[in-house]
């Protein structure tokens, strides 16, 4: 029995100007590859932030990725929610309701379920509307006997900075439990966490880590896959390096065109973000590197105020919306059936 586990796709991401769903897309498929007939596929949390305008594309890549995994032999594809994806506005939703929608099976909340032969039992990142203990979830719903998967969603404490640790305050204060090291003295459970970023076992958890890396402060995490099995004793966990043509490009900031001969040479495949003043376009395109330009400041005309909760739920809206329009064909009255979740949650 083999269980895929990517994490953290954050597939609204942008760097430097420059969006990151292609890259983060091609290192998926990499991963979708390895999928064999009855393979279970995790995907670990934190698809897309509810605010963003590139929501409705990365929801739509989600329910993508769930079919495709399932057209290449997966037998079940179950998502799990993360910090990133939650709405902390006292509705206790998330913004991935249109995989519920869609037919997708969307843990939103801590959930023991079966597929034979193991047990799994996901611990999902939660608003405060919904906070749970997950020490107490680990005892009162482990099974006693049996090969248990438990993925989640969580923060580990003592974790090397460098990821949404230091920089992302909501996130930090939801921690493994701590009964999770008991790992090494039951060799039936293993633990899979994301939103750490980087790829590594830790504390009794197996860190999936991300497809991609996002930043400077991850610039030594090479994409992996991830697989774990039960043997019918114990559990094997396989990390392969994903292949070097997939690889993130690498990205050079420059907010000023005269600091470009301060930042070094220039790789073939290098995004460059500069002011465009043609000389600086004509140095990064001569070294094979690629030019993003930075704007000119221009002054902000004066806009009417509307409130950041009222602009955030007008655009998950429209997302969900948007999303079951672009699949109408998944199941009857799909359209209505998110009208309703919307209506009922007040968005």
């Amino acid at each position: 029995m083999r269980v895929h586990v990517i994490s953290d796709l954050h597939l609204d991401a942008v760097s430097h100007g420059v969006p990151r769903r292609e890259e983060i897309l091609r290192s998926v498929d990499v991963s979708l590859a390895q999928i064999r007939k009855g393979d279970v596929l995790v995907v670990n949390g934190d698809i897309t932030d509810p605010g963003t305008n590139r929501s409705y594309q990365a929801i739509s890549d989600a329910i993508e990725i769930d079919r495709k995994a399932k057209a290449l032999g997966a037998s079940t594809v179950e998502w799990l929610v993360g910090n990133h994806d939650i709405f902390e506005d006292g509705s206790g939703g998330s913004v991935l309701g249109p995989l519920i929608a869609a037919g997708c099976n969307v843990h939103g909340e801590p959930t023991l379920f079966e597929h034979e032969p193991l047990d799994f039992l996901a611990l999902p990142y939660v608003p405060i509307a919904k906070r749970y203990d997950p020490e107490e979830v680990l005892r009162d719903l482990l099974p006693k006997k049996g090969p248990v998967f438990v993925f989640g969603h969580l923060n580990l404490e003592g974790i090397t900075p460098g990821s949404e640790v230091t920089l992302m305050a909501r996130g930090r204060e939801v921690y493994w439990p701590k009964s999770s090291r008991s790992r090494s003295f039951d060799p039936r459970i293993l633990y899979v966490g994301g939103h750490i970023h980087r790829a590594q076992e830790y504390d009794g958890v197996e860190i999936v880590g991300s497809p991609v890396r996002f930043d400077a402060g991850e610039a030594d995490h090479n994409p992996m896959t991830f697989i774990a099995a039960w043997t019918g004793k114990k559990w094997t966990v396989d990390r392969k390096r994903i292949e070097e043509s997939v690889q993130l490009r690498r990205y050079v900031d420059c907010d000023q065109g005269d600091r470009l001969a301060t930042t070094g040479i220039f790789r073939a495949g290098d995004f460059v973000r500069a002011i465009d003043e043609g000389e600086n376009r004509q140095e990064v395109e001569k070294q094979g590197a690629i030019f993003v330009s930075i704007p000119k400041a221009v002054a902000a005309s004066p806009k009417a105020t509307v409130s950041r909760e009222s602009k955030k739920h007008r655009r998950v809206r429209e997302v969900v919306l948007d999303v079951a329009r672009a699949y109408p064909s998944t199941k009857d009255g799909l359209l209505e059936r998110v009208e309703k979740t919307m209506t009922e949650a007040g968005l």
